[in-house]
This record gives structure tokens, sequence and C-alpha cells, in this order.
């Protein structure tokens, strides 16, 4: 019995792979903001830029840049890099990707105070880019730092954090720290529920990665019931 479980779990993760499943680090979701009451200039400063974000992304700009480019408070100059960066593949050219969101990064931590919310978000592309590179100890180095700037953070988009998080307990899962792993893609998953449609490719996502570390943490079972649920919702999705 076991080993037909087993044998469940293997098709059904290969046919989510073949349908797409699981997306890399850093690929940004999108989903509506919840209403948001104002509570500080800076607040109300956020709330403008998501104003006008549909703007930006009406101007041909990737979701990221569309949260980006509404700061008033972010310098141009970043905004230059951290576009040059948004604009490459991270898949096609890695290592000139991960110098590009390099520069990005260095000139915002340069320019904007340790807590801002676009060096959260900014941190966690860089990652992403690492992780294409190669480099994993480096990607998980800055997902932490991502999700420190991003969680708790009072303008922060719920999307934002569940994409961090998400690539935060991936890379773990890679790296063998699975019970962290584990934690953090349960916390994912909760955020994503409260976002999306539970037939959403994001909830199918949730489902996928956390079945993958359960499954390493050996309980076949429940790995085989999350995998599943995630090839129905993807499948739905098509």
């Amino acid at each position: 019995m076991r080993r037909t479980r087993y044998a469940l779990f293997v098709a059904a993760a290969m046919f989510l792979v073949l349908l797409g499943l699981p997306p890399g680090p850093g690929s940004a979701a999108s989903a509506e903001d919840g209403p948001q009451e104002p509570a500080s200039p800076e607040t109300a400063q956020a709330e403008a830029a998501q104003a006008e974000a549909p703007e930006a992304e009406a101007a041909g700009l990737s979701p990221f840049m569309a949260g980006l480019v509404p700061a008033k408070d972010v310098p141009e100059t970043v905004k230059a890099l951290t576009a040059a960066a948004d604009a490459m593949d991270p898949e096609a050219e890695p290592l000139a990707t991960r110098d590009a969101w390099a520069r990005a990064y260095e000139a915002a931590r340069a320019a904007l105070p340790a807590d801002h919310l676009q060096l959260g978000r900014i941190t966690n592309q860089y990652g992403a880019a690492l992780f294409y590179a190669g480099d994993s100890f480096g990607a998980a180095r800055l997902f932490e730092e991502a999700v420190a700037i991003l969680d708790g953070h009072e303008q922060a988009a719920p999307e934002d954090l569940a994409e961090a998080l998400g690539n935060l307990g991936s890379i773990y899962s890679g790296l063998g720290e699975l019970r962290k792993a584990e934690a953090i893609q349960r916390r994912t998953l909760e955020i994503r529920r409260t976002l999306y449609p539970e037939e959403s490719p994001e909830i199918a996502r949730s489902y996928f990665e956390l079945g993958g570390i359960v499954f390493k943490l050996g309980d076949v079972d429940e790995a085989v019931s999350l995998v599943e649920r995630a090839l129905v919702l993807r499948q739905a999705s098509l």
C-alpha cells in the first residue's frame, strides 16, 4: 500500500511539472489588495502609489515595476537600475541578470532606509536572480532579508510577503532545512488562501511545494493528498 501511495505521489508530481508547476523563485503573483486604513503620512503616500499602479501597468510595466514606479520616495536612479534588471530573463541570462539585480540592490541599500518597503521587494528579486545563477546560499540570505523587511510592514502587500516566504521555503527545502521549509510553506499557503480563490494557480503552487517538503519528511499520505489537490486545481485553471 505504501508503495502504491509513493507511486501516486511521483506520478502526480511529474504531471504537475509537465503542466508548469512550480514556477521558480521570484515569479511575481498579482492579486487585488484589500482595503487599508490610512494611519500615517507614509501610509497615505503608499496608498497614493497603489492608486497609480494600474496606470503604470497600463503603460506596459511588469507587476513588480508597477508597484515601484509610483513610489515617490524612491530615487529615479534606483528605479532605472531596477527596471533594467526586471527586463532581463534570469533563465536565459542568469549571470547578467544577477549582476543587474546586484546593482539595483546596492543602489537601493544606499538610498533607502533599511526597513523600506521597496528595498524588501528589490531584495526578494535579487534573491531570485541569485537562485537562477546557482547561488542557493546567497539566495537564502536575501530571501531572509526580504521577509524580515516585509513581514509586519504596514504597507507591504500580502502577495509580496507570500512570494518572499514561498521563495525562502523553497530554498530551505533545497538546502535540507525541511522543518523550517515546512513551517514557512504552511504559512505561505495560509496567506495565499486569503488572497486568491481556492482554484487559483497560486494555491496549487503552495499545495505542490508543501507536498514535496512533507514527502521528504516521510509523510507519504499527506504528501499524496497535497499534490493530488494541487493537480486538481492546476487542471481546473487550464
